[in-house]
């Protein structure tokens, strides 16, 4: 039940904010791409991390670093997976399907502290890339840009965040997670 209504405040939530943030039109992915990504990501994760996605302090300093955990979840259909994260700052939930009419692997999560995360997500040879754009609880929106790649027969996922400072400069963190459970 908890699944449930996990899974029905998300959907309402795609379904309130839209998906206009999509700036990479020109990319796609297919049911097949979805499948191998679900797959990649299955099981329990953990990364001695600076910040996540979920946060808005995202690309934060290195030495300021705590443990966080998550898992993934093909549901029975293997039409969805949800993820749960969590760690000393926050927990998050999100959902990650594919629109086929948009030709996108798409996820979008909430956290514990009213951030919103709505992704977009496509390979690039042998990585992933991801588009997001996080809306905090006060409205403030940013957008990152993230290269996810898949390392030690699938054990290790590397994602490196990008995201635009106020200055225009490019600030870059690279999250560093290790599976610990299938």
């Amino acid at each position: 039940m908890k699944r449930l209504i996990t899974s029905l405040l998300l959907l309402n939530t795609m379904a309130a904010t839209g998906f206009s943030h999509d700036t990479r039109k020109d990319t796609t992915a297919t049911r097949d791409d979805f499948k191998a990504f679900c797959a990649a990501n299955v099981g329990w994760w953990t990364g001695e991390v600076a910040s996540v996605i979920g946060e808005t302090s995202v690309v934060g300093k290195k030495e300021n670093s705590s443990t966080y955990y998550w898992k993934g979840s093909i549901s029975e259909d293997g039409n969805a997976m949800s993820f749960a994260g969590v760690g000393p700052k926050h927990s998050d939930r999100a959902l990650c399907y594919f629109d086929a009419a948009a030709k996108k692997i798409r996820i979008t999560s909430v956290s514990s502290k009213g951030v919103v995360n709505q992704q977009t997500i496509h390979r690039d040879g042998k990585d992933w890339i991801r588009h997001t754009l996080q809306t905090s609880s006060d409205g403030t929106s940013r957008e990152f840009h993230s290269v996810i790649t898949l390392s030690n027969k699938g054990k290790t996922i590397t994602i490196v965040i990008h995201v635009k400072n106020k200055d225009g400069k490019v600030n870059k963190q690279t999250n560093v997670w290790h599976r610990v459970g299938k």
